[in-house]
């Protein structure tokens, strides 16, 4: 009988300690939406990116968007809330659509793969300390683009 208390007690406070914890030591993403514009005429290019990335946001299911404009081709990689997660191609579909319709004079690659969120999060971070080059930015925009064309 005692040990049962025992049990219970301890159970009991375990839970109560284990509760108070949640969230610490829990590294917080924040606000990951990001754009950059890669080109020597950063004053327009920048300002076509950041519209571009505001009208992916304007769209409900939209959590985080990572945005890379280059010269030739840009890279549109986002993440919707978890309650829209059986919609995603769709939703990439209907993002490809109003991208086109808005900017029907870039090359825009729309994904809502995970890895390349991150490949491009980690482009706009190279960009933004300036550890790349604008040459080398366009060729991790291209390997990016081929990354995401890959069927596996």
């Amino acid at each position: 009988m005692k040990g049962k208390r025992c049990a219970i007690l301890f159970l009991v406070f375990f839970t109560a300690l284990s509760g108070c914890s949640q969230g610490e030591g829990k590294a917080v993403a924040g606000n990951m939406n990001e754009a950059a514009a890669v080109s020597h005429d950063d004053g327009e290019e920048r300002e076509k990116a950041e519209q571009m990335k505001e009208a992916a946001l304007s769209m409900k299911e939209m959590k985080n968007v990572c945005l890379v404009k280059g010269k030739k081709q840009t890279v549109l990689a986002f993440q919707v809330y978890h309650r829209h997660r059986f919609r995603m191609e769709k939703i990439q579909k209907d993002l490809s659509e109003e991208m086109k319709k808005r900017f029907p004079d870039e090359k825009i690659t729309v994904s809502y793969d995970f890895k390349i969120f991150l490949e491009t999060s980690r482009l706009i971070h190279k960009i933004r300390s300036g550890t790349i080059s604008g040459e080398k930015a366009e060729k991790e925009i291209g390997r990016i683009v081929r990354l995401n064309n890959e069927k596996t």
